[in-house]
């Protein structure tokens, strides 16, 4: 009882230190974004590799109006335009902000952007918030979840075949051994021949990692900011927050070896990796997963779509809130452009 009563209070006493930490952190997050609010990124490196890989790879640009090419991109100094006005919090919404800037969509896809850049202007608060969660996927790893929708899948090994008789045989093979021990030498070769199959296997996993893990943490942060009613108000279609939930399982299994960091958890590893081997469970969950993910293309397209919206618009916010002097474009219906006292962002006056 007393055992019982000492543990009780040392996990209050972790949790409640836990807790302490968690507000330190989140009220120097706070301040941090707060004391950054209306100005442009400084000590930032630009790997526009990495950015501009969406807008290069999505078939998403064959729908706009226009596209700004290459020649034109360098002719307006578009990159350094860039690092100006990117505010953003996310990769995924830095992904997002260059692809913006580089296609032209029609009048009523931008007038829907300007009430969601309305929205955080007028609420700062919701746009710290908004921050808070975003920030969370600014790991240079973020920048690869535009891999799961724009680059296809890996053409899929002619042994796949053989994964779920060879799993059944496993079974069976332990079934019987309990009766007659000696059915488990029959266990060995099958065991043999699964340890290739799955380390071959592993090459593929590999390959699709950390896009994985990033659909995750990506399904984690969008399910948070359906929570703020004004962003739920803004997005009237989020089903494909839904259509991501029925495969996020699979990517947590496929993902777990990733999040093993101490002594302890290595020898559950062996465990998991042994009675994966035996069955081939992590292949049959993989290409599985794989089927899943040209299934799902769309909704983590939209998803990823949808964080980048969202960032985009609190950069742009932030932007209008910095002293530099910015317009809002009256359109007509006519084949005519009437500029009058324009600026260029990169050069103060």
């Amino acid at each position: 009882m007393q055992l019982l009563l000492i543990l009780l209070i040392i996990i209050l006493i972790f949790r409640l230190i836990k807790n302490q930490v968690k507000k330190r952190y989140y009220k120097k997050l706070n301040d941090f974004l707060k004391s950054n609010w209306g100005k442009p990124k400084t000590n930032e490196y630009f790997n526009y590799d990495k950015i501009s890989l969406y807008f290069d790879k999505t078939s998403n640009k064959n729908k706009a109006f226009h596209i700004i090419d290459e020649q034109i991109k360098n002719d307006l100094d578009l990159d350094e335009v860039f690092k100006f006005i990117d505010r953003t919090s996310s990769k995924i919404g830095q992904q997002y902000l260059y692809y913006k800037i580089r296609t032209i969509y029609p009048q009523e896809k931008l007038i829907n952007f300007t009430r969601l850049v309305k929205k955080f202007q007028e609420n700062k608060k919701l746009a710290l918030q908004c921050q808070s969660e975003l920030i969370k996927l600014n790991h240079l790893s973020n920048y690869d979840l535009e891999a799961l929708i724009n680059d296809g899948v890996v053409d899929k090994p002619t042994y796949k075949k053989y994964l779920i008789p060879l799993a059944v045989l496993s079974l069976i093979i332990i079934i019987a051994g309990i009766y007659k021990p000696i059915f488990f030498l029959w266990l060995i070769p099958i065991f043999l021949i699964n340890t290739i199959l799955h380390y071959k296997t592993k090459a593929y996993i590999n390959y699709y990692l950390s896009a994985i893990n990033q659909l995750d943490k990506s399904l984690s942060v969008s399910k948070k900011l359906l929570l703020l009613p004004e962003i739920k108000e803004h997005f009237p279609n989020i089903s494909f927050i839904n259509k991501i939930k029925e495969i996020q399982l699979k990517t947590k299994f496929i993902g777990f070896e990733k999040q093993l960091s101490n002594e302890v958890l290595i020898f559950l590893w062996i465990f998991t990796e042994i009675f994966k081997i035996i069955f081939n469970f992590e292949s049959i969950i993989f290409y599985s997963f794989i089927d899943d993910i040209l299934i799902k293309n769309n909704s983590i397209d939209q998803m990823f779509q949808f964080i980048g919206a969202i960032d985009s618009a609190i950069s742009v916010a932030s932007i209008k809130a910095g002293n530099r002097t910015t317009c809002k474009a009256e359109f007509i219906n006519k084949k005519q452009i009437k500029i009058v006292e324009v600026t260029h962002p990169l050069i103060e006056i």
